[in-house]
């Protein structure tokens, strides 16, 4: 879904993830990070309410716009 909304971003940040390492390996680290505290969150509350407001800020779309791009880096 996250490629219909934001196509030529996750492409451009594909590309970057493809050109420079260091990035890439930034990304990953942030998207294990923050998907470890938005498990913990839900696994908390239960009800999956604080995962949501997680995705809903900023932090959280950079993870699911890097996490989205990090998978297309390894396809394409």
């Amino acid at each position: 879904m996250l490629r219909r909304l934001a196509p030529a971003a996750i492409r451009r940040l594909s590309r970057r993830m493809m050109a420079d390492r260091n990035f890439h390996a930034q990304a990953e680290r942030y998207v294990r990070r923050y998907q470890a505290t938005i498990g913990e969150a839900a696994e908390r509350e239960g009800e999956g309410f604080a995962a949501q407001t997680m995705l809903g800020s900023d932090q959280g779309r950079a993870f699911l716009l890097l996490d989205t791009a990090i998978a297309d880096a390894a396809t394409g």
